[in-house]
């Protein structure tokens, strides 16, 4: 619940303030359907034009599906980023 309410605050303070962006830590503390609540909430308020960039962060054991193509999944695997299809190829 405090997660959630966190990431409410977040998400409507980048909205009105006009900024656009947020940073949303701890995501993995979620279970798998509140992951998926999260994902669409954020694929919806981009939809809508209500926020533009949102960081979403977390320890997983795999990437999380993307609801969109509005999103981008960057996997950090012993120090080196790169995106989940370029995991995968390796």
């Amino acid at each position: 619940e405090r997660w959630r309410t966190d990431a409410l605050l977040a998400l409507a303070i980048a909205h009105l303030s006009g900024l656009r962006c947020a940073i949303l830590d701890r995501f993995d503390h979620l279970d798998l359907a509140g992951r998926s609540e999260v994902l669409g909430l954020l694929d919806a308020l981009a939809a809508d034009g209500d926020i533009d960039t949102v960081l979403l962060l977390g320890t997983l054991k795999t990437a999380p599906a993307a609801p969109s193509e509005a999103f981008t999944v960057y996997w950090i695997e012993q120090g080196r980023a790169g995106t989940a299809a370029l995991k995968e190829a390796a």
